[in-house]
């Protein structure tokens, strides 16, 4: 849920992203420099720290390449608290009926009288803290995928940085990790609370030692209850794919399809509900104001285009793992029918 700002979070918010950027685009960039989330007497506030400063063990967490909580947290909060300035400084004076979705009721006034130099500085400071963190974010999530891809085959596995609804679960770094836990590690693991994520560490040695069952068992866990985030969109899917996934390389073929059909349905679902709603408010928009609501709806489009975008490429691997599944067991109309599915989702679940 996007939150109403007050100017002042507002102009807060950009200069940080501001002090960020001009770090991070230095010659050579300043990578001691990040962006956290803090509370600051009860309220979250987006701050500008050095990564040599944090205590040791967050530093080490960095340092293996679980940092992933901290972008995680981020990218969440821009957000809901994204600190909205419409793309010309003639579209702010009159523009009252889309700044009222953005900013509290009083600080309208104060938001319309921004003079065009101020304008300016806020909005180059936000534009170029967005760009420079976009960018920290996906050089962070290939890696991830990268390193998760490890050992697999491509068709069937879901990756966990895409797991949840917007960064997904802790990103993990296997060399890292296996080189400086060479022996079991109960401090790691204790860090660690999704079930899923746990059994991709007991699967693959990631400071334990491997364990194959345990692995299943954590698996199975976590998807024996379903988890629904906020909004009501399910985020453990990824278990059920694993869970799949392991039961077919036991040549267990029944089970294997039927927690392939449970991870479809959930994302089938969960991507249903979002382009659905997406359309329903375009479609609200527009009838308003064709011009001002496709302002709107892009700027929406933009903030849901990784959860979708992680959701399709999810989805088109579980299309693929039923198509080999179904291979398996020898349905070649089911296998055909399922590898057609993969190839359409991209476009049947477009929300340009």
């Amino acid at each position: 849920m996007i939150k109403k700002l007050s100017l002042k979070t507002a102009e807060d918010i950009c200069e940080t992203l501001g002090k960020f950027a001009d770090a991070r685009l230095k010659s050579p960039p300043d990578k001691d420099t990040i962006l956290i989330v803090k509370k600051v007497d009860g309220r979250k506030t987006l701050q500008v720290t050095q990564l040599s400063q944090m205590k040791w063990f967050n530093r080490i967490i960095r340092r293996l390449g679980l940092g992933g909580a901290t972008l995680k947290s981020v990218a969440e909060f821009l957000q809901q608290n994204e600190p909205y300035l419409p793309p010309r400084f003639a579209d702010l004076k009159t523009g009252e009926d889309l700044l009222k979705y953005h900013y509290r009721k009083n600080d309208i006034p104060s938001v319309l009288s921004l003079q065009k130099d101020r304008y300016q500085h806020l909005k180059d400071k936000k534009s170029r803290g967005y760009d420079v963190f976009s960018k920290c974010l996906a050089h962070h999530n290939e890696k991830s995928t990268h390193k998760l891809n490890t050992g697999f085959e491509e068709s069937h596995k879901i990756d966990l940085s895409l797991s949840n609804s917007l960064m997904g679960l802790l990103p993990l770094d296997k060399d890292a990790v296996q080189k400086k836990y060479k022996h079991p590690n109960p401090q790691l693991l204790a860090m660690i609370k999704d079930q899923n994520t746990l059994g991709f560490c007991y699967e693959y040695g990631l400071g334990v030692k491997s364990d194959p069952k345990k692995a299943f068992e954590f698996y199975k866990n976590a998807s024996s209850s379903p988890v629904n985030d906020l909004a009501g969109f399910n985020t453990n899917y990824a278990a059920y794919f694993n869970v799949g996934r392991l039961y077919f390389q036991k040549n267990d073929f029944s089970n294997a399809l039927q927690s392939f059909n449970q991870a479809e349905d959930f994302l089938r679902n969960n991507l249903e509900r979002k382009v659905n709603g997406l359309a329903a408010t375009k479609a609200k928009f527009l009838a308003i104001d064709p011009e001002k609501g496709n302002v709107i709806y892009q700027g929406l489009v933009t903030k849901n285009a990784p959860v979708v975008e992680s959701w399709k490429k999810a989805l088109s691997k579980t299309y693929m793992a039923l198509s080999e599944a179904y291979e398996k067991t020898g349905y070649s109309v089911e296998q055909e029918k399922y590898k057609k599915m993969a190839a359409e989702v991209n476009q049947k679940y477009s929300i340009s």
